[in-house]
């Protein structure tokens, strides 16, 4: 569980009616007025019935990995804490492009080069247009990682990200 910030939550009901995300915060808050808070745990107003507390926002479930987006978000008070549960959605990872003139560069100082042109000109006249026409390609092109396999360079070492 982490903080994800503080919610002032209604007492009777356990509704939360507002969020922060950090302290000291300035909340106004319907037939209260404007109340200043610097803790966790305050409540308001202070008298013996208060009605309102300022309790920690704790996500109970971490993210996946990046990238994601939140879809959505449930939360639960417990009388000390709001419990907040998200909904992720992944997201595609984008598409990382290698230069030819890396690629090239790389295939020569593994001492494949010979052996990629080779078996590029081995390959049909669509495959060898693709490599002649693009500028770039994908690191994750599944025939430019076969055709490295089959001469033994290291796809991750020939495609890796550029610096």
């Amino acid at each position: 569980m982490s903080i994800i910030g503080y919610g002032l939550v209604e007492l009777g009901s356990g509704t939360r009616i507002a969020v922060v995300g950090s302290l000291p915060a300035r909340i106004t808050v319907a037939d209260v007025g404007v109340c200043d808070f610097d803790q966790a745990g305050q409540v308001m107003p202070d008298s013996e019935k208060p009605t309102h507390k300022l309790v920690e926002r704790v996500l109970d479930n971490e993210p996946p990995a990046e990238p994601y987006r939140i879809v959505g978000e449930s939360e639960k008070f417990d009388g000390d804490v709001l419990h907040v549960t998200r909904d992720y959605e992944l997201l595609p990872a984008e598409r990382r492009l290698v230069s030819k003139a890396t690629i090239v560069d790389r295939l020569q100082a593994a001492g494949k080069l010979d052996a990629a042109r080779a078996a590029l000109d081995a390959q049909d006249l669509y495959t060898r247009e693709r490599w002649n026409s693009r500028s770039a390609i994908y690191a994750d092109d599944v025939t430019a990682i076969a055709l490295l396999q089959a001469i033994g360079a290291d796809p991750a070492v020939i495609l890796a990200p550029e610096e």
